[in-house]
């Protein structure tokens, strides 16, 4: 079974989700949804809700943790309410991780499920992390969850460099298995917390992964890049490429996060 936790404050995006979720979806499944709603009645099998009192501002990453607290399935994926997932993605998604992730018995494994649309991933000082990450429980019982500390951004690199830093390996998938909805109203407005949450981001990773590299801009670090693009430094369906140089390599060459 599969476990997804869904943070939303957005009922209308939240429906939404879930029947994309309840339709694209192949295997067993569970959402562990943290809201200040419930779901809609028609939309409550395999649904369990976790009530998020309006107005705490808690921020989406303590949804997600709470959610993993109480998730049940052998594969756990976080999820948002302005993505799809598409037709049969976790009929890729599942193989995917069990071949790949043998390489590194013993080690942790994450697979990223890429966007149709954009086509770009992303990388904190020139390493890879899954803006989606997907894997077996045991990986994240390995390494931890999303950590709530991080409010609305940086919980996905987080993880990401947990794995590296455990000797462990994040690719992304060979095929396109999410898009975004870009029509998303809701999201106007909204607040996001990037500037607190790159503070803390910053003071646990910079000293080790982040020598000679400039800090004051989050693009400074954190380069989305077009794989195609950069061959050389995406290898094996990843980027690990810890070097300052990085940036400058990536603006050279024409990419324009």
């Amino acid at each position: 079974m599969i476990s997804i936790t869904l943070p939303s404050l957005y009922p209308d995006s939240c429906a939404r989700t879930l029947r994309n979720i309840c339709d694209a979806t192949r295997s067993p499944y569970e959402v562990i949804l943290v809201s200040p709603f419930p779901p809609p009645d028609d939309l409550k099998e395999n649904v369990t809700w976790i009530e998020e009192p309006a107005g705490t501002g808690t921020g989406c990453n303590a949804g997600h943790a709470a959610g993993f607290a109480t998730a049940r399935g052998e594969y756990l994926m976080p999820w948002v309410d302005d993505h799809f997932f598409l037709d049969g993605w976790d009929t890729i998604a599942i193989p995917t991780w069990q071949a790949r992730s043998k390489a590194y018995d013993g080690k942790p494994f994450l697979l990223g499920l890429r966007h149709i649309f954009p086509h770009h991933v992303g990388t904190e000082f020139g390493i890879y992390y899954p803006y989606f990450p997907f894997a077996a429980r045991a990986v994240f019982e390995m390494v931890g969850w999303f950590d709530p500390a991080y409010r609305a951004g940086f919980a996905d690199s987080d993880l990401a460099l947990r794995v590296w830093d455990a000797g462990g390996r994040c690719e992304w998938s060979d095929r396109a298995l999410v898009h975004v909805h870009l029509e998303d109203d809701n999201r106007k407005g909204g607040v996001v917390f990037a500037g607190e949450d790159m503070t803390i981001f910053l003071s646990r990773w910079a000293e080790k992964y982040g020598q000679g590299w400039r800090t004051d801009h989050i693009r400074d670090f954190n380069i989305d890049i077009e794989p195609g693009a950069f061959p050389d430094l995406c290898v094996g369906n990843t980027v690990h490429y810890n070097t300052p140089m990085f940036r400058d390599v990536v603006l050279d060459g024409g990419w324009r996060p």
